[in-house]
């Protein structure tokens, strides 16, 4: 069951980059993310509290990955 979560989770990370990367911050909106995750607007509060929780989770996924590859190099 978690990493059904989990995986839903990530779902709405990956329609939010693409949203993101599409419109801009500022003029996503989260039924764009939800159509693009191919989910329910209402299921993405059921991960994130709004739309600046979403950014700080993808800037927090995005400094990981940098971070470990970093590491992998010394």
């Amino acid at each position: 069951m978690a990493s059904m979560k989990e995986g839903k989770r990530e779902l709405i990370v990956r329609a939010a980059i693409q949203t993101f990367s599409q419109k801009g911050y500022h003029k996503a909106r989260m039924e764009e993310i939800a159509v693009a995750a191919g989910i329910g607007k209402g299921t993405i509060y059921e991960y994130f509290a709004g739309k600046l929780q979403l950014l700080q989770e993808i800037l927090e996924q995005s400094f990981n990955l940098y971070h470990n590859c970093l590491q992998a190099d010394i």
